[in-house]
């Protein structure tokens, strides 16, 4: 029967009088049913009519309200509704107090545990003075007469504290510090009650004991703007002074000045989030996708999820030159899907395909057409599906190659208590859709995508999640239209995300899994694995990236534009999801290195890159859940990394555009430094290949002295001979580095490609000679092979003797052998045991043959004659007639 869940909620906590929280528990089934999970506070207190208002914290009286089950482990108090405490009925914690939350988690199939744990309130505070300059922000046209001010634990990346709300725009207001957060990550923000700007201090100050420290005193950004359009003619105004929204702390319990605001110029973030972009709707448990919809140049956002209110979410925002409008398309809402763009019925607009759960927990695929920017129902008739943890259920690809795309989805085609496994491909005839009734396994709680691995120009297909069966990650090979399982022993993972991608640029798809790998116990194996391909059609395991299992989302994207593709991933790390992360890993040569970019972890989530600013490199756009509130937010690219090309050091790599194998073939890297520099020198100049040894020959280096002077070019040439095991085409990479004159790192890159022609001549296997005659006595024939071209790789073929008038075991010994060449070889020989018998005899034959070359093919003396020459003589006697006379 059926047993219910094992509940864990966590460690007893204190926390400061004040300030917001979120709890997160953990809980495990052994049936594997989904669970819900409620957190509620457990105090019974004094009644609300005898001691206080339901919105006051009385010192025992409950202060948060109930509320329905969610499929999250955690709960942020108060919940992040927006709008005023009171008007929910909670309130902030502020006295000192001991209260008992407790976490229910059900399995929907009748099991039901909960568990207790206590959180003591210190009502400990400091009160502390922020300064802004105000820059005429509180005068028409802005009009701003009011301001929030915030507080960051994280280094900026989240703002959960409101300080104080709606106070004048005075420039200065004294504010409660709570205390008890023990963080060094401190920031403060002041932003416009009533407006979209705001600013934020520089530097980060700690809070510790009871006090906000008087040092490091938070400094304001030197570059700060506060930036407001209520009209389009209305100018921009610019906070230019150096003590914009200053944070000045002082100990309450010194009575000293305040320090110093001093200017600091900040260290430009990888990716810092774009704030003038404040409508997109924050969702969890969603997908996201970028596309141009309206072909106008810049790529606009599809969204799907549950937003802060728990409605369904379907909308389509068009990107206005970086801003973006909600277009109010008529789309049915949806948790737990995949949002994709694609044009499915090729008239050159974006359509969009959606599943997942609407708002009465039914399964749904869609399509929807686009007819001039207005987005309509297709009635495609797919089967109505939905996942748990992914955001990638479903994708397009032409795999049938007709100029359509078709569909693969993978899901849940029922409910949770009794689901149904599901994979189908819908072939597009004409915007017909047709399941074609394949033998993917299906799956729930999945992710699926196409992809060529093999180079068949056909769209094979990856596969993950759990089966009837137990979980898989697998394979399909797509052999005109019939796809079969060709690699199934990678993984057991659920709960995950897969993609392809060419991260080292060879021309042959690799992928990464990420998931639970819940057959190591319990679902406590957080996995993420990137596969690179050989030369087989194998796959071996790149380590590197932080293991990610439940509720993630992965992307690729050539984020630093030094042509490899670099990764994006979110999930959960631990079980429980108590620390979600969002990190980027930068492509060094295969190694992957976490960037540290500072973005916000999230958990039901998905991400993806994209240039929506047209500014040549790719950003981000990120949904989810993190800290407890539901987010959707873009990051703006701020990548001025040496792994750009730079304008002023330029590398061209030249060479032919098709060979053949085994052809040597020259490379030119021609370096030049152009002319609209400053005149200085580029020096500690290197130059590396992918694919050849490091050029050891240069000229135009007037000096000998490595430096690269204004207008000079070198030159290097390198050969290299082409290998039959290379990949076709035959693509590399070539980079140049060097320091400008202020000392930066600099590089440029150039990329070759050679097309590798079918040779009709391979080197030729044969044999020296057309015809052996050896004598009988030799003991061994010592036979030659030769090859008509020295090979790059290793040569081998077999031999076999055959017998003629020579019987094996009487005149030699039968011989039967592989022979192998070393590369770079052009002859080989071998022996053949020849026996001396005492028969008298005619000379006598057997013939040796070439078979199964490698690497070579056979030439037209593949089989040799060979003539024994017998040695054996008659003893005769000589009878001379006698003549008598």
């Amino acid at each position: 029967g059926n047993t219910a869940p094992v509940v864990d909620a966590g460690s007893d906590y204190t926390i400061p009088a004040s300030t917001n929280f979120t709890l997160t528990g953990s809980a495990t089934d052994n049936e594997g049913n989904t669970l819900t999970y409620n957190w509620e506070e457990f105090d019974l207190g004094s009644s609300w009519m005898n001691d206080s208002m339901p919105n006051t914290d009385a010192g025992d009286n409950p202060i948060f309200r109930s509320y329905p089950s969610t499929d999250s482990p955690s709960r942020t108090f108060p919940k992040p509704d927006g709008g005023l405490l009171a008007d929910r009925g909670e309130s902030l914690p502020t006295t000192d107090r001991t209260m008992k939350f407790r976490l229910t988690v059900r399995d929907g199939s009748g099991g039901v545990s909960y568990d207790l744990m206590e959180l003591t309130v210190a009502k400990t505070e400091s009160e502390q003075t922020v300064t802004w300059n105000v820059a005429g922000t509180d005068s028409a046209p802005i009009s701003c007469s009011n301001v929030d001010i915030l507080l960051s634990a994280d280094g900026g990346k989240t703002f959960p504290y409101t300080l104080i709300e709606s106070i004048s725009n005075d420039g200065t207001e004294m504010i409660t510090v709570p205390s008890g957060s023990g963080t060094s990550l401190a920031e403060v923000k002041v932003q416009c009650s009533d407006n979209v700007f705001f600013d934020i201090s520089t530097g980060n100050f700690t809070i510790e004991g009871s006090s906000v420290t008087p040092t490091p005193t938070a400094t304001s950004h030197t570059d700060a703007t506060a930036t407001s359009t209520p009209t389009e003619d209305v100018a921009t105004p610019t906070a230019t002074d150096s003590t914009v929204a200053t944070a000045t702390a002082t100990s309450p319990t010194e009575n000293t000045a305040t320090p110093t605001a001093t200017s600091t110029t900040p260290t430009t973030s990888l990716f810092s989030e774009n704030t003038n972009i404040t409508n997109l709707t924050g969702v969890y448990a969603g997908s996201i996708d970028l596309g141009d919809y309206d072909n106008d140049g810049d790529l606009d956002i599809a969204l799907i999820g549950l937003d802060k209110d728990d409605n369904y979410v379907a909308e389509i925002y068009r990107n206005n030159g970086g801003t973006f409008a909600d277009i109010g398309a008529d789309l049915t809402g949806v948790k737990r899907g995949t949002v994709k763009w694609g044009d499915y019925d090729n008239d050159n607009d974006m359509d969009l395909l959606l599943i997942g759960l609407d708002s009465t927990d039914t399964p749904i695929s869609k399509i929807y057409r686009n007819d001039n920017s207005t987005f309509n129902d297709a009635n495609a008739g797919l089967t109505g599906v939905y996942h748990t943890a992914s955001d990638d259920s479903a994708d397009w690809g032409d795999y049938d190659n007709d100029g359509d795309l078709d569909i693969v989805i993978a899901g849940n085609a029922g409910d949770k208590n009794s689901p149904v496994y599901m994979s189908k491909i819908y072939r597009n005839d004409g915007g017909i859709f047709t399941d074609i009734e394949t033998g993917l396994v299906g799956v729930i709680d999945g992710s699926v995508a196409w992809g060529d691995f093999d180079g068949n120009n056909a769209l094979d297909i990856l596969l993950s999640g759990t089966s009837d069966k137990g979980e898989i990650v697998a394979v399909y090979y797509n052999n005109d239209g019939e796809f079969s399982k060709v690699l199934d022993d990678l993984a057991n993972l659920r709960f995950g995300d897969v993609a392809w991608g060419d991260y080292d640029a060879d021309q042959k798809l690799d992928f990464i899994i990420t998931g639970n790998d819940r057959p190591s116990g319990n679902d406590n194996g957080f996995i993420t694995k990137i596969y690179h391909q050989e030369a087989d059609f194998t796959f071996d395991l790149v380590s590197g990236v932080v293991g990610v299992g439940s509720n993630g989302s992965v992307d690729w994207g050539d984020y630093d534009n030094d042509n490899d593709l670099d990764l994006i991933i979110t999930g959960c790390t631990v079980r429980g999801c108590d620390a979600p992360i969002t990190r980027v890993y930068e492509n060094n040569n295969g190694s992957f290195h976490d960037v540290g970019a500072g973005l916000p972890g999230v958990k039901y989530g998905s991400v993806a890159w994209g240039d929506y600013d047209n500014d040549d490199d790719l950003d981000i756009l990120l949904i989810g859940e993190t800290s407890g509130l539901r987010m959707a937010k873009i990051y703006q690219n701020n990548t001025d990394n040496p792994s750009t090309d730079n304008p002023i050091l330029k590398l061209t790599k030249t060479g032919p555009t098709t060979a053949q194998a085994n052809q040597t073939v020259a490379y030119t890297f021609i370096v030049q430094h152009a002319t609209n520099s400053d005149g200085s020198a580029i020096h500690n100049i290197t130059l590396s290949d992918d694919l050849t040894d490091a050029p050891t020959f240069k000229s135009g280096d007037a000096n000998s002295n490595n430096l690269l002077d204004e207008g000079e070019t070198w030159t290097y040439t390198v050969d290299y001979q082409i290998k039959t095991s290379d990949p076709n085409p035959l693509v590399n990479k070539a980079t140049v580095q060097g320091e400008n004159s202020s000392g930066n790192s600099i590089q440029n890159s150039d990329v070759h490609s050679i097309a590798i022609e079918s040779s009709t001549s391979l080197p030729k296997l044969n044999f020296s000679e057309t015809t052996y005659e050896i004598g009988e006595d030799i003991g061994q024939a010592i036979i030659t092979v030769t090859l008509s071209q020295a090979s790059s790789d290793v040569v081998s073929f077999d031999y076999q003797s055959s017998d003629d008038t020579a019987t094996s075991g009487h005149d030699y010994t039968a011989a039967q052998d592989t022979v192998t060449m070393s590369a770079g070889k052009t002859q080989t020989t071998f022996n053949i045991t020849i026996i001396d018998d005492e028969d008298i005899e005619d000379d006598e034959t057997f013939s040796l043959g070439l078979s199964n070359p490698s690497n070579a093919e056979l030439g037209n003396r593949q089989t040799v004659l060979l003539t024994i020459l017998d040695n054996d003589q008659a003893d005769y006697l000589i009878y001379l007639p006698i003549v008598l006379k």
